[in-house]
């Protein structure tokens, strides 16, 4: 059981969220627990690693590869107000299998997604990072001044994704 998440999203009335990756562990959980606060919820997925059956009653799903402008011809029609953005491969050592998977999960669907937020001026975007973007620790607990030292194609398409948001940001 995952403790409560506290959200910094005051909820509005018919207020909705995006959450991507909402078919896998985390993602199925900050559904539900919007839900559970009465936002709309709008999971999309790729379903490469989730289970449909893990999204929660009472979202909407889309299926779409975030990576794939084209894709977002099926968002054409929707607004929001917050992105919650968890999808990606979610493996350092998986990323050695398909580098450019990795990139395109990560990176490519991250800038993607960042233009149709722009499009369509979304105020919130929240993405889960990683722990492996400070590869082995020089001192514990690690801040975020920690040097960033990627080991895996996983946690340097992390850092790239992270990078485009604080462009984003300005």
């Amino acid at each position: 059981m995952l403790p409560k998440l506290k959200l910094n999203i005051e909820r509005k009335d018919n207020q909705h969220v995006i959450v991507t990756g909402g078919a896998g562990f985390i993602g199925s959980h900050i559904t539900s627990r919007l839900l559970s606060k009465a936002f709309k919820v709008t999971v999309i997925d790729n379903l490469s690693t989730g289970k449909e059956e893990n999204i929660p009653n009472g979202a909407d799903f889309i299926k779409m590869d975030l990576g794939q402008k084209s894709s977002y011809a099926y968002l054409e029609n929707i607004t929001c107000d917050a992105v919650f953005h968890l999808a990606g491969q979610s493996s350092g050592e998986a990323s050695f299998i398909d580098p450019f998977y990795d990139l395109k999960s990560h990176v490519l669907s991250t800038y993607c997604l960042l233009e149709w937020c722009k499009k369509k001026r979304v105020s919130r975007f929240l993405y889960a990072s990683s722990m492996s973007i400070y590869g082995d620790p020089n001192y514990l607990p690690v801040d975020e001044n920690h040097p960033l030292q990627p080991k895996t194609f996983y946690s340097a398409a992390k850092i790239s994704a992270e990078t485009y948001i604080k462009l984003y940001q300005t």
